[in-house]
């Protein structure tokens, strides 16, 4: 919906990782990236079922531990 959880995360080529939280009205959201050359492992913890936008890519993620590998 247009009032739910978006996550957008900025996967940067100036770093090699990141690793970050936030409370939102929806609960506690724990994100970390790393990058191994090209290829990029991000792991998102949501709260409830979220909207991920990656590029120009959108995935919607359940709840609980999501994992990614982007290339």
């Amino acid at each position: 919906s247009e009032d739910g959880l978006k996550i957008k995360p900025l996967l940067t080529k100036q770093l090699d990782w990141v690793e970050a939280s936030a409370d939102t009205k929806f609960g506690k959201v724990k994100m970390k990236w790393s990058r191994e050359g090209e290829k990029v492992t991000l792991e998102v913890d949501a709260p409830c079922e979220a909207e991920l936008v990656l590029k120009n890519e959108k995935l919607t993620i359940k709840a609980g531990a999501n994992q990614f590998y982007i290339v």
